[in-house]
């Protein structure tokens, strides 16, 4: 008990400590590709919005229905704001957390067969996984998950029939608040179910726990396709699970196994290298051994069936390859649990530390500061979607595609209003009606989702945009801004790097806290 409450509070310190000086979406999720954590601001922006109206059953985000996860996720760090006020420690304190029970059932696990030392060294390698570092304080869903399956795969360990009753019971709650978490993630869970359960076991102890996990996560599917099921089914059933899954909008540039290798490989190389190596000690136990083989090739199928490629996914997979990397400790323990506390130290330090201000951040929260009734329109958004955590009036974002690119998903935000273009954006009065219209035949009768996204073909369609509607500040980068740009807008530098045209009723003083400030 006592190793168990020190590796919960060394896990939750080592996350803290960055977490606190890393503004929200501050951190890259996939440094190879310069990915910065962009999910942050989506969920912290829906939590922040539950606390504040109390509309707890159907998540929005801009004022949309936002069914691409189940509602665990929000909820938790909306019911922390509830408690600790809206800051960004609030919404990451339920990442915290988690990523903290998710090293101790670790811990557990491996003690469970061996030393205190091994379960160490099986903590410190986790503690070296970038994505365990980064992920594990940070206000998204793959910590929250990673715990309930991390969980329910020690109580496998220990009980690989669930016959203990409870431990029945705790699995069921384990995968029930998997799936409320991400859904179909929470599948392999009960596939290793089946495969490490004896014969006779298996049947009774899916059921068991199948029949809790419904209990918990039906309710809210089933309200919602009661509740609005045309916008549940199109985005969260056939856009969601089966686009993204099977044939994603954004073409995919490589194959799986290539994005998943050369990430984990390129990042993390010492856990598959301990991997490797570990699994030599680990076959010689024929009493522990499957548990780990079976998780871990269960996790890397996933990564290769699931289309749409993220390196966020790398989470679970790493993490179940540290239970097995720990093995290589076994005949020297203190040894090798301090050169892996070392390999963590090197990793939060180099690679999961704040080193610079974000200019995005800093004009937002400059712009957050400042007294203004106007909507916003961010021309090049770079902010991560930071800007809509923030109590601003109304947040719009302009991109740069060519609209007849883009795959047509089974929710037409097209046909919603939700995405528009620039000449319907010049229009959007007399358009709204229209779409108002097509928002209420599917569910949702508001038009604060209505023009977002604004899609444009060229710099010229932003600079009519910024020329043609003086009373909306305009958030663009400083190079952006030529000298034959006439406007009626103030022309206030917000940061190194972007230029702020506000309405002309704009005050650059600041006159309140913005809520979020780092």
């Amino acid at each position: 008990m006592r190793h168990g409450s020190c590796v919960f509070l060394v896990t939750f310190v080592v996350l803290a400590v960055p977490a606190w000086f890393y503004p929200l979406t501050g951190v890259k999720t996939n440094p190879n590709l310069n990915v910065r954590a962009q999910d942050e601001a989506f969920y912290s922006s829906i939590a922040l919005r539950m606390a504040s109206t109390g509309e707890w059953m159907s998540p929005k985000f801009l004022g949309r229905y936002a069914f691409n996860k189940p509602p665990l996720g929000v909820w938790l760090p909306a019911l922390s704001v509830k408690l600790l006020g809206p800051n960004k420690m609030a919404l990451r304190l339920p990442s915290l957390l988690a990523a903290a029970t998710s090293a101790l059932f670790l811990f557990l696990w491996l003690t469970h067969f061996h030393r205190p030392a091994v379960g160490w060294a099986g903590v410190f390698f986790l503690l070296s996984s970038y994505w365990f570092l980064v992920l594990g304080m940070v206000a998204m869903t793959d910590s929250l998950l990673l715990a309930f399956m991390m969980g329910a795969y020690y109580l496998l360990a220990i009980d690989p029939g669930l016959e203990n009753r409870r431990h029945a019971v705790c699995f069921g709650v384990l995968t029930g608040l998997a799936i409320m978490t991400k859904s179909i993630a929470a599948l392999p869970a009960f596939l290793v179910l089946l495969a490490v359960a004896p014969r006779t076991r298996k049947l009774p102890a899916l059921l068991i726990t199948a029949s809790i996990a419904f209990l918990i996560a039906a309710p809210w599917h089933a309200y919602q396709m009661w509740a609005v099921p045309k916008w549940f089914w199109a985005e969260y059933v056939l856009d969601e699970h089966l686009q993204w899954g099977i044939e994603p909008p954004v073409p995919q540039p490589m194959s799986n196994l290539f994005f998943y290798g050369y990430n984990l490989l390129s990042i993390s190389p010492w856990i598959p290298i301990g991997a490797a190596i570990g699994i030599v000690s680990l076959w010689r136990s024929p009493q522990e051994r499957k548990l780990p083989l079976v998780t871990v090739g269960l996790a890397g199928l996933s990564l290769l069936t699931f289309q749409y490629q993220n390196a966020t996914y790398l989470l679970g997979f790493s993490a179940l390859l540290c239970v097995i990397a720990a093995r290589i400790s076994e005949t020297y323990p203190v040894v090798f649990a301090l050169l892996c506390a070392a390999i963590s130290f090197y990793q939060t330090v180099s690679m999961a530390w704040p080193l610079r201000n974000d200019p995005a951040i800093e004009a937002l929260e400059k712009y957050c500061a400042s007294s203004t009734s106007s909507e916003l329109v961010l021309t090049h958004p770079d902010d991560e979607f930071y800007s809509a955590a923030l109590p601003l009036p109304h947040v719009r974002y302009c991109f740069r595609m060519d609209p007849h690119t883009t795959r047509q998903a089974p929710l037409d935000l097209w046909g919603l209003g939700v995405i528009v273009t620039a000449s319907d954006f010049e229009t959007l009065q007399e358009r709204t009606p229209a779409f108002r219209k097509n928002l209420r035949n599917i569910g949702l009768d508001s038009s604060e989702p209505i023009g977002t996204a604004i899609v444009v073909s060229n710099d010229d369609e932003i600079y009519n945009m910024i020329q043609s509607h003086p009373e909306v500040d305009f958030l663009v980068p400083t190079n952006f801004l030529k000298l034959s740009l006439q406007s009626n807008h103030l022309k206030v530098v917000v940061s190194a790097k972007h230029t702020l045209l506000a309405a002309r009723n704009f005050s650059p003083s600041p006159t309140r806290k913005c809520g979020l400030l780092r």
